[in-house]
């Protein structure tokens, strides 16, 4: 859960709501909002989360409606930066200490984790696969996972790499999750594909 010194940043509004985050590298707003309405004409407005340092689009038709969300934090899911940054919103990558072997992608509010996602990635056989994704209590549907799985099929990219992940057990909610997220390889989801170096980094018999 959110520790008490975040807890508390957060409560006190001073910094603005954790508000849900949008994985794009689009800065001329071309795509869409999660719920599929179209930037272009949907008439958005653009602003900043203080919280999060980046910046923030509202979807107008969304408000409108009345929908729970209707504002969204813009996250580059390629950005990121080696240590846990002071303030914001930040993804930090620590690559594996052996090829193929277990790295890791957090998301850190400040100079606190509150999601992760554990990855394998060989470059020579060309395979990856997602170990686990983690998110707080307190910081979920709120779009860390999706931003997890964007930043690492963004580091072994779809067209040149055979992705997979670890079991996925029958929670409804787990299962919510993955039907609404765009993984690469749906027919692998829960079926991991370990290369030889894989393997050999986890220890895994063949």
């Amino acid at each position: 859960m959110i520790d008490d010194a975040l807890r508390a940043i957060v409560s006190s509004g001073d910094y603005g709501s954790l508000v849900p985050v949008l994985p794009t590298t689009d800065t001329t707003l071309g795509g869409s909002c999660p719920r599929g309405h179209d930037f272009r004409i949907a008439r958005v407005s653009l602003g900043h989360s203080h919280l999060y340092d980046a910046t923030t689009v509202t979807c107008e038709v969304c408000r409108e409606l009345g929908h729970e969300h209707s504002t969204w934090a813009l996250i580059d899911p390629f950005t990121h930066t080696a240590e846990p940054p002071g303030r914001g919103l930040a993804l930090v990558v620590t690559p594996p200490s052996v090829r193929g072997g277990l790295g890791q992608i957090a998301v850190y509010l400040g100079p606190r984790s509150v999601a992760d996602a554990d990855l394998m990635i060989c470059a020579p056989c060309r395979r990856a696969v997602l170990e686990q994704i983690r998110v707080d209590p307190g910081c979920r549907r709120r779009g860390l996972g999706r931003l997890l799985v964007a930043a690492s099929v963004m580091r072994a990219p779809s067209d040149r790499y055979r992705w997979s992940t670890t079991p996925v057990n029958n929670d409804p909610e787990v299962l919510a999750f993955w039907s609404r997220i765009p993984f690469p390889a749906p027919s692998t989801l829960g079926t991991p594909e370990y290369c030889s170096d894989m393997r050999t980094a986890a220890g895994i018999a063949e």
